[in-house]
């Protein structure tokens, strides 16, 4: 029986081994198969880079198209391609390979961020926060998607969740002043300004050169108000945002809130009268300034500003009505030569109707008065009313190009400025307005400006070169 059990294993093993010599033959041709596609896909992902370092992306994207043409599923290919068209800008490109990155890598929470960044980018909102949830759901730590949600949520109503997130990261990264300051931020923004103060206190040691940090603290001081002692750290957090950045809004108008609550007027009206100048289509300073002069007795030029915050709330509420009763009904005449209307008159009244004007118009909040004229003409092309209105524009805006270029012959930068940014209000794609703003170009003058910055105070850690 012995005998017999050795003679049937002789052919099995037999058997066994020319399977497993086949068997080694197949795997061998798959490996030898697979350099063959990986040496060209390695030489052209070398050629890219090289390329790349040497400026020439779109030679170094042939070069990956290439690859990835030749080994679809090489995940290196991929991943440089989209590399590539992130650093060019090409999102909409960048979006694809990124995509077939992630198919090719599912367990990748670099990838998988990547993607959810330039889908943001792309203006994907919904589709980056699935991406970011789904991030969270396989490792609560991430910071990346916890970022991006916090972000996400910003100004949004899901602010207990936003300050979840937000403590998370905190938690996660104690040195990260970023998060800090928008974790302080969003605590005050649902009034806990107590419960922000020893946040804020971490803030200013991690942040010491950043006027946020002072910004948000001094905040939490003058609302809370306990004590003398507290509004006089209000007041040192507030200097010490003039300090760092000179021309500050929030920080003279807060600082001016403090002076008036100590009842000290006279100062508290230079605080004000500081951003007026900055910015003098905001509206609210008016009413304070008003109130720190009826406090220090002068009893007429508290009316009249309060006359001015009046009228210019007034002027506001007429602007912010038409644009809404436009987008309601864009298609409506009578809304459009509202708009126009509003734009000419405003021109021509104040100087303070005008300047925030000029304010709507850089934010893109307004358009010209000859933009809402033509889009009613071509509604309604033999309205009498649009026509006179048309012909009005007309002369206001050469009326303002002639005082521009006469102010410019005197050297009058200033006025010059004003009146031809008045005409570009009315009628800016005008003959007239084009000929009187050339001038303003051959001398290398740009009378459009830009939008004034916002506070620095208000915007965040916006650049770690600020900590």
């Amino acid at each position: 029986m012995a005998f017999f059990s050795v003679q049937r294993r002789a052919p099995i093993t037999a058997r066994f081994a020319i399977a497993l010599l086949v068997g080694a033959g197949a795997l061998w041709s798959i490996v030898i198969w697979r350099r063959a596609q990986e040496a060209p896909v390695q030489e052209r992902i070398a050629q890219a880079t090289q390329l790349l370092q040497q400026g020439q992306s779109r030679d170094a994207e042939a070069k990956l198209r290439e690859a990835v043409q030749i080994a679809p599923n090489n995940a290196t290919s991929w991943e440089l391609l989209s590399e590539l068209y992130w650093r060019v800008g090409n999102f909409k490109e960048a979006q694809p390979a990124l995509e077939r990155l992630l198919q090719l890598e599912p367990d990748s929470s670099e990838a998988r961020m990547h993607l959810a960044q330039c889908l943001l980018k792309n203006e994907d909102r919904d589709g980056a926060r699935r991406l970011a949830e789904d991030q969270l759901q396989r490792d609560a730590n991430n910071i990346a998607a916890l970022q991006m949600l916090a972000n996400l949520d910003k100004g949004s109503d899901q602010s207990s969740a936003r300050l979840q997130r937000l403590q998370r990261l905190v938690d996660l990264q104690p040195q990260n002043a970023f998060a800090l300051c928008d974790l302080v931020d969003q605590i005050e923004a649902l009034g806990n300004f107590e419960q922000a103060i020893p946040l804020a206190d971490r803030l200013v040691k991690l942040a010491p050169k950043s006027p946020s940090s002072f910004y948000l603290r001094g905040v939490a001081f003058y609302t809370v108000n306990k004590d003398d002692a507290m509004l006089s750290r209000a007041k040192e957090d507030f200097q010490k945002i003039l300090q760092l950045s000179p021309n500050d809004s929030e920080g003279h108008r807060f600082l001016g809130r403090v002076l008036l609550r100590r009842n000290e007027p006279q100062k508290a009206i230079a605080q004000f009268e500081a951003v007026g100048r900055g910015r003098p289509f905001a509206t609210l300073h008016y009413l304070e300034m008003a109130q720190a002069y009826r406090r220090a007795g002068n009893i007429q030029r508290a009316n009249e500003l309060q006359g001015v915050f009046t009228s210019l709330k007034g002027f506001n509420s007429r602007i912010e009505s038409g644009r809404e009763q436009l987008h309601v009904h864009p298609d409506s005449t009578t809304d459009l030569l509202n708009m126009a209307t509003i734009l000419s008159e405003g021109v021509q009244e104040k100087d303070i109707y005008f300047q925030l004007l000029r304010f709507r118009l850089l934010q893109g909040r307004v358009q010209s008065a000859s933009f809402y004229l033509h889009k009613a003409l071509a509604l309604n092309p033999k309205n009498a009313q649009i026509q006179m209105a048309m012909h009005k524009i007309d002369k206001q805006s050469a009326t303002f190009c002639g005082v521009a270029e006469t102010a410019l012959q005197h050297s009058n930068k200033t006025k010059a400025c004003a009146n031809i940014f008045r005409a570009l209000l009315l009628r800016p794609e005008s003959p007239r307005t084009r000929q009187a703003l050339k001038k303003f170009t051959d001398r290398h003058i740009d009378p459009l400006g830009t939008l004034p910055p916002p506070p620095a105070s208000t915007q965040g850690l916006v650049s770690p070169t600020k900590l």
